[in-house]
């Protein structure tokens, strides 16, 4: 009876010990999972990130030249609004002469060429903005 109790005993003690084996490999394997998937996640964020980055600058790129255009299409409008003032102040000049007598056709003489200035400004600096 003795014997069979320490060859229970023993099978019991190996029991266990096989038992806190396994249970420390499935442990560790879980811990190296968990790893893995900190690896892999890091790398996710990164690749996001650089994404991102990569975004803002395209974004970036977009906003300059739409700006750019915005400055050009201004700066044809502008064109285009002179050589209409212009046109405008050379038809006053021959119908009227260059110092029209009458107030009115003088004043509107005078209001478009200070319009042309103005354009003129205004051109040059969206030049220096181009």
């Amino acid at each position: 009876m003795k014997l069979i109790k320490q060859v229970l005993a023993g099978i019991g003690v190996i029991f266990v010990l096989l038992v806190t084996v396994w249970q420390s490999f499935t442990y560790l394997d879980k811990y190296a999972l968990c790893a893995n998937v900190d690896k892999q996640v890091e790398r996710i964020d990164k690749q996001m990130d650089m994404m991102q980055q990569i975004q803002k600058k395209e974004i970036k790129k977009l906003d300059q030249k739409t700006q750019q255009q915005k400055i050009l299409f201004k700066f044809e409008l502008n064109a285009l609004e002179l050589k209409q003032v212009s046109e405008q102040i050379e038809q006053m000049e021959r119908t009227y002469g260059v110092v029209p007598k009458d107030q009115i056709k003088r004043a509107d003489l005078e209001k478009l060429k200070r319009r042309r200035e103005e354009l003129l400004i205004e051109q040059g600096r969206l030049k220096e903005k181009n």
